[in-house]
């Protein structure tokens, strides 16, 4: 009987050995799957996340990809309930500039099979999303140049917004309930679960004989491998020079996201897309704040704290959804960029901005101008967390065979 170690109980992870016991069994073969997790089952990027997905890239390669990943999570929605919406991803712009640039992303990914551009004069030709569910007849992309339009279809946007590219399949989900309904199956078909991080190999022959894995307590233990898959997220990079193996193009980045209730209802629940703002931002501080900002400023001795650069132009890509219950995740994804986890991070993470969420809000402000009142009145009950992207050179997933004969990978998504 072969024995597969799958190291990560991430969604990656439980995919994979879900997987592997489904194919076992259209082969009507017996298999068995030991998954090695230092931190507990989804307990590191995969409980983190925005928990959403699209089909809006400008790769051939990724588009068809993602088509398949979607038939998967749509068929464990109908199996287990996992609150899959197909809201969409909205960019908006308000230059020119960055107008054709969503435009003209939205044509090229349709032209690689992500569905068709529709362009809307009006708003009674647009197809709103529903307030639950998925709508299997929403796809492609809808475009809308009319400022008019844009607030007839989502009122409270910022009135600058002058382009719309709403890309419709796409949405989110209960990404930990995903996780969980691979991870049951595989366990209701025999998976075991080991309790500790992988250490080391015994490796022979260019072929990973034995995988060495170490509990909480520091003892060592030695499991015998026919297979070893790396789904470990952020420590792939590590696991991969643990064993010798060519470096991966891979690259940690840090990504943090705002949870905070919405007691002035200025998200809407109901309507609301998973919202992106395309243009650069300026965004405006008082001068006791800009002050401050420029002394916590720590770069210059090694520090994190990169608050001065705050005062000046941001990059787009600020982004906001509703997540229920009158709370709106936020993300800015560009406050850490400066920052290098590693190849073998921390987590908990640890090097988070502590003054993130100011700016988080001040960039949501951008799209929807209403929630400047929290940046005067913070809401209680704040949430910032954290995980990691895992990204390759190029954006593409990387899966497959590498290095040892037997190692298989899966990252980069």
């Amino acid at each position: 009987m072969q024995r597969f170690v799958i190291s990560g109980t991430g969604i990656a992870g439980t995919s994979v050995a879900m997987q592997l016991y489904r194919k076992a069994a259209k082969q009507n073969k017996k298999i068995e799957v030991i998954c090695v997790e230092p931190r507990g089952v989804l307990g590191a990027t995969s409980q983190n996340s925005s928990e959403c997905y699209r089909n809006f890239f400008v790769d051939d390669q990724v588009i068809p990809f993602m088509e398949r990943s979607m038939e998967i999570i749509e068929q464990a929605d109908r199996d287990f309930g996992l609150n899959m919406t197909n809201r969409g991803y909205c960019f908006l712009a308000g230059s020119k500039e960055g107008g054709k640039t969503l435009t003209d992303m939205a044509t090229i990914s349709s032209s690689y099979g992500a569905g068709d551009v529709r362009c809307h004069t009006s708003s009674s030709t647009y197809k709103r999303s529903p307030v639950k569910g998925v709508d299997k007849d929403l796809d492609g992309f809808d475009v809308v140049t009319n400022p008019d339009v844009i607030q007839e279809i989502f009122p409270g946007v910022n009135p600058e917004a002058s382009t719309l590219v709403h890309c419709r399949k796409a949405g989110w989900l209960d990404a930990r309930g995903l996780g969980s309904y691979y991870y049951q199956e595989a366990k209701e078909n025999g998976m075991k679960l080991a309790n500790g991080t992988v250490t080391g190999f015994d490796i022979a022959n260019n072929n990973i004989r034995k995988v060495l894995v170490t509990d909480s307590n520091g003892q060592t233990n030695e499991i015998e491998c026919d297979a070893f898959i790396n789904c470990s997220g952020a420590w792939v990079p590590w696991l991969n020079s643990l064993m010798g193996a060519p470096e991966l193009p891979l690259k940690n980045e840090i990504i943090a996201k705002v949870v905070m209730n919405d007691p002035a209802g200025i998200v809407c629940q109901q309507n609301t897309a998973f919202m992106v703002w395309r243009d650069r931002t300026k965004v405006d501080w008082h001068d006791e704040m800009a002050e401050a900002l420029e002394e916590l400023d720590d770069t210059h001795e090694g520090g994190i704290l990169n608050t001065a650069s705050w005062l000046k132009t941001q990059p787009g890509g600020q982004h906001l959804r509703p997540l229920g219950n009158g709370r709106v995740l936020l993300m800015w994804e560009h406050v850490h960029a400066h920052i290098d986890p590693g190849c073998n991070p921390e987590f908990p993470i640890n090097q988070l901005n502590e003054y993130y969420h100011e700016l988080a809000i001040a960039g949501a402000s951008k799209i929807l101008p209403a929630l400047e009142v929290y940046r005067e009145n913070m809401t209680k009950d704040m949430v910032v967390d954290a995980g990691y992207y895992n990204n390759s050179n190029d954006g593409r997933p990387i899966i497959g065979w590498h290095g040892p004969s037997n190692n298989y990978v899966v990252a980069g998504l």
